[in-house]
């Protein structure tokens, strides 16, 4: 009866897909950036492809961190969009903004000073630390575009405004294109750049996603084009309210960055990087797809909960978990089947090329699992007003489980790196996705937080 009614729900499939496609979409835009770059650049070696995939992990860190700043700020303005308070929408928005600029500026600060360090972290190579340093030192400054992208995407999104930010993403994503061909290769007149010149593409399409997005929500008359003082109108009793619930969401957020980062300096010292490069990026963009159910799971929940109907928070919560075992089975098939001809596209070695053919059968077989504590956390528990419950999951099993099992394999016992990554990722998803349908059951995850901000 549950399976007929989901199915024949011409509204839940609507609202779903209205707002998971274009999120979707622009998600996959957004991480072509490093993928274009990768094959762009990928003539130029192993060591440059591992450089450029090692130096993106200070970008997957600040992203992290802003993910964590907007994904609280998701749980206030979600609810409050349901409930209909406008002023409390951009007293949020305010305060997302304000943290995004400033993680924008302490990783800009980071990077630009301090590029080897920075690099000296993942590696022992010298060439990578060499060549990742460069790109890193450039491309620094589209940290600080990326800041203002995330905060205003994530309010266009919890306020189901989603064909703004794609349709910038996508102008952007062009723009990459174009000058990479031209900075990379040194085309029309351009000298020819390598790594720095895909740096520079990188920046300027940084900068010209946020100019877009404000411009677009200009004539759509977005609330992201609201006077200055209404937006940062917030007060202390505002800003205890959003840290009592984003703080555990950071947290979250900056410890399972940290974790991913330790994983990545123990697989950088195991000397086959450039295949998970590879891989990783690929598994970026399936991941898009989870994304973008996700976040239209997050806003309907938070809508309902808003609208104060409990009931039908509850029933969508239950079909968006349903959903993710099936587009992984699906997503998963497809990675499998088509792994060797995604590996063609990249000029790399033979060991390279077959440690990443083992790498993404590996994912395509586990990435539905993987997904459901990643739904449960993200898209229902914090929609649901409850951002401790994910973290504690999240917190123990990385560091008391992934990491440790990781580390004594792949650096004191030196196990096949493939055998390694199975065991760190088979590991940690089963205990995680336990927890999170037990706790899911108990429906203890619903707390309306629209009075706590005011």
């Amino acid at each position: 009866m549950f399976l007929k009614n989901m199915l024949s729900d011409k509204l839940f499939w609507k609202s779903t897909l209205l707002m998971a496609l274009p999120i979707a979409f622009q998600n996959l835009i957004s991480s072509s950036f490093s993928f274009v770059d990768l094959l762009m650049i990928g003539s130029l070696g192993d060591d440059t492809i591992a450089a450029i995939g090692l130096a993106g992990q200070i970008s997957f860190l600040q992203n992290i961190f802003l993910f964590g700043i907007c994904s609280g700020g998701m749980v206030f303005i979600s609810q409050y969009w349901g409930a209909g308070n406008i002023s409390g929408i951009k007293r949020t928005y305010g305060i997302i903004m304000t943290n995004c600029i400033t993680v924008g500026l302490l990783f800009f600060t980071l990077s630009f000073f301090a590029p080897r360090m920075c690099m000296s972290f993942y590696t022992d190579d010298k060439a990578v630390i060499e060549i990742g340093a460069k790109y890193l030192k450039y491309v620094s400054f589209s940290y600080l575009g990326s800041s203002f992208i995330m905060g205003f995407s994530y309010v266009l999104r919890a306020t189901e405004r989603v064909w703004i930010p794609l349709f910038t993403n996508i102008f952007a994503v062009i723009t990459n294109v174009f000058l990479n061909y031209v900075f990379i290769f040194g085309k029309l007149g351009f000298p020819q750049m390598g790594v720095k010149g895909a740096a520079i593409a990188t920046v300027a399409a940084a900068f010209l996603n946020p100019i877009l997005i404000l411009l677009f929500s200009y004539f759509k008359k977005s609330i992201l084009i609201s006077p200055i003082k209404e937006i940062f109108s917030f007060n202390w009793i505002s800003l205890k309210g959003y840290y009592l619930i984003a703080l555990p969401v950071f947290l979250n957020e900056m410890f399972w960055a940290l974790g991913m980062t330790m994983y990545n300096a123990i697989y950088g010292r195991m000397e086959n990087y450039a295949a998970l490069t590879i891989s990783k990026t690929v598994e970026s963009l399936v991941f898009v797809l989870f994304i973008g159910l996700c976040n239209a799971c997050a806003v309907l929940i938070g809508k309902y909960i808003g609208l104060n109907k409990i009931y039908e928070a509850k029933e969508y919560a239950k079909r968006f978990i349903i959903l993710v075992p099936f587009l992984g089975l699906v997503a998963g098939g497809l990675v499998i089947l088509l792994r060797g001809n995604i590996l063609s596209f990249f000029s790399t070695s033979e060991a390279v090329h077959n440690l990443a053919y083992s790498l993404l059968l590996v994912f395509g077989l586990q990435v539905g699992l993987r997904n459901i504590p990643y739904i449960c956390i993200v898209g229902i528990f914090r929609a649901g007003g409850d951002t401790k419950t994910g973290m504690y999951y999240d917190l123990i099993c990385l560091w008391l489980i992934g990491l440790p099992i990781t580390f004594l394999c792949g650096v004191i016992f030196k196990l096949d790196f493939i055998l390694v990554y199975i065991l760190m990722l088979f590991s940690e998803d089963i205990v995680k996705a336990f927890l999170c349908i037990r706790f899911f059951v108990k429906m203890k995850w619903i707390k309306p937080v629209e009075r706590r901000n005011e």
